[in-house]
């Protein structure tokens, strides 16, 4: 490991950070718990036993123990992580946050692998030989921040397997009873099950959802637009706009009952279309939140962009060895994913440390420039405080002295 590499482990307090989770392991298995952390870290995209023997200094077939039968529980240390991530300042959520919910498919060949089912891959649009994981994560806007709260694991050749809405429903169920300050769920065109969505609702949480073009609104009088044609529905409203520049964004938007949730979701919904000059076809959403005028429509859109954000996580946790898994059962598999879990949190974490740095050396700058009024005692905690934000010495006398310029 290089030295910068070596400084960003201590800054980030590594056994600090994994401290609380000793209890969850016996001795030798939170040793191999925290050497797989520190190895996945070290070594992304590469899953392998050979690697995590290799980096904790334990036989293969001690790896696989740790996965397939150690006692310790998958479950109890993601709580104890979300449990660390809710009393954090950098992770506890607040007021504007919302829950981007999505679900990803990890391809797997081999029929070695326990449970291995179908799922659809989205990027090459095909069914392929592997299992879907539903996952939540938290986006928070004002602090530019997103973590991973919580996954499930599914598979439709599993015997437990019933439907991915109540896959999806357990996931929300689970995020809602810990996660409070967040009242809004996005979710993608995949996961608009009625039920889910009804879930959300009786949960009196709001949720604005992707929707297709061929989707039906009724008014009143039960006259039935598709989507795609919103602007034909009485009482829609349209503006067009132009942002950064760019003419030629449409905003509609127009309140109704969606035809194929009638019978689980009766409430009227909103329904907004964007068209952005940049795509042949607009972003339409359907939420419970109302919207008064197309300046709200747009905030809602705004809103919605929001769920890119696990998209990006999920891109992340892949480059992390997500897909590299080499364990077979589905109890291994959870285990390996929680693991991923935890590492891509500690980042979060190591991230925002490194902020929190950036910010403490901007105020350490304009404290510096009223030198000359603060006591000499005081210049003497401020250079042990210098010296360890900037990595550099200075005499008591240069730090008095100092103006700030670009060697700061």
């Amino acid at each position: 490991m290089t030295a910068s590499n070596q400084r960003i482990a201590q800054e980030l307090s590594l056994s600090k950070r994994l401290a609380p989770f000793k209890r969850l392991f016996t001795n030798p298995t939170f040793n191999s718990f925290k050497g797989i952390v520190k190895s996945i870290m070290k070594n992304a995209d590469n899953g392998t036993f050979a690697q995590f023997s290799q980096d904790i200094g334990k036989c293969i077939s001690s790896v696989g123990y740790f996965f397939s039968k150690a006692k310790w529980d998958a479950t109890e240390v993601k709580r104890k992580l979300q449990q660390m991530l809710l009393n954090n300042e950098d992770t506890k959520p607040i007021e504007g946050d919302v829950l981007s919910v999505d679900s990803s498919s990890l391809a797997k060949d081999g029929d070695s692998f326990q449970f291995i089912g179908d799922v659809h891959d989205t990027t090459d649009d095909r069914m392929k030989s592997g299992y879907e994981m539903f996952a939540a994560a938290v986006v928070s806007p004002s602090r530019k921040r997103r973590w991973l709260f919580d996954f499930l694991l599914c598979s439709n050749k599993d015997p437990k397997f019933d439907s991915k809405a109540k896959y999806l429903i357990r996931l929300l169920d689970k995020a809602f009873h810990v996660i409070n300050p967040i009242s809004t769920v996005l979710l993608d065109r995949g996961l608009k099950f009625k039920y889910a969505l009804a879930f959300v609702l009786k949960q009196e949480k709001n949720f604005i959802v992707r929707a297709q073009a061929d989707m039906i609104m009724e008014d009143g009088t039960k006259k039935g637009c598709t989507f795609g044609n919103l602007k034909n529905m009485e009482g829609s409203q349209t503006i067009n706009l132009e942002i950064n520049n760019k003419k030629g964004w449409i905003v509609t938007y127009a309140k109704g009952t969606v035809r194929a949730w009638k019978g689980t979701i009766a409430i009227p919904m909103t329904v907004i279309s964007v068209k952005n000059p940049s795509f042949k076809n607009p972003l339409i959403i359907v939420t419970n939140l109302e919207a008064k005028d197309t300046d709200e429509a747009f905030g809602l859109y705004q809103t919605y962009l929001l769920r890119w954000k696990i998209e990006q996580i999920f891109q992340t946790l892949k480059e992390m060895g997500l897909e590299a898994f080499r364990v077979r059962s589905m109890k291994a598999i959870v285990r390996y994913l929680t693991m991923i879990l935890i590492v891509h949190n500690l980042l979060v974490w190591l991230l925002s440390f490194i902020e929190h740095l950036t910010r403490l050396k901007r105020k350490i700058e304009r404290f510096l420039k009223t030198a000359n009024k603060i006591p000499r005692l005081l210049i003497g905690g401020l250079k042990i405080f210098y010296e360890y934000v900037f990595k550099k010495r200075i005499s008591l006398k240069g730090l008095f002295a100092l103006k700030i310029s670009g060697n700061v």
